[in-house]
């Protein structure tokens, strides 16, 4: 195996662990906010922001609901952004791989120029 494979493979196997923690972590928030509704805890906040002129409000009357609010978001967050990454092979260039490529990258010969990064 080259070390252009194993640093693929490194690279595809820390953005899967990233991806299943963050699946992880929004279940158990889910998890949480339904067992805060079975249990009927209540209690209320209010959340009040203004920035230049706009104004923005949350109330709730239940926080099982904003815990499942934001599991959802984060499941979102695991499963929708796509999370790049780029590997270096030594003084040879630069190779930017993405979290659902099906194959290794071909190896460039010299490191992208800016305006091929830009793209």
């Amino acid at each position: 195996m080259t070390q252009a494979f194993l640093s693929y493979m490194l690279t595809v196997a820390s953005i899967l662990l990233l991806k299943l923690a963050l699946v992880w972590a929004g279940v158990k928030i889910v998890q949480m906010g339904n067992d805060l509704l079975r249990r009927g805890v209540s209690g209320e906040f209010k959340f009040n922001a203004s920035l230049s002129g706009a104004k923005a409000d949350l109330a709730s009357a239940s926080p099982g609901l904003l815990f499942a609010l934001l599991g959802a978001i984060v499941l979102i967050a695991a499963v929708v952004i796509e999370k790049p990454a780029s590997i270096y092979i030594g003084a040879t260039g630069e190779q930017t791989v993405n979290s659902g490529a099906a194959s290794p990258p071909e190896i460039s010969e010299s490191p992208p120029t800016l305006k091929e990064r830009q793209k």
